[in-house]
């Protein structure tokens, strides 16, 4: 997937650094923006279903029920 996207902040449009690490990657802010943390995981986690569930959840002849979380690495 990388190949077809860039990976860039949410809120700040730089790239981003992703750290391999048990479960999902972390995913961290390039130039660390915010003062809170660099971390940047939760914020795509939750974008990536927000596009899923309304591609594919959602309309008259779906009946597909919407996900609450991500499944990619569970095993």
């Amino acid at each position: 997937m990388f190949a077809f996207a860039d990976r860039r902040c949410p809120r700040c449009s730089s790239r981003v650094r992703v750290e391999p690490a048990v479960g999902y990657p972390e995913i961290g802010c390039g130039v660390k923006c915010g003062v809170d943390s660099a971390d940047r995981s939760i914020e795509i986690y939750d974008r990536i279903l927000e596009v899923y569930n309304a591609a594919f959840a959602s309309g008259e002849n779906i009946e597909k029920d919407p996900i609450d979380r991500l499944r990619i690495y569970d095993r």
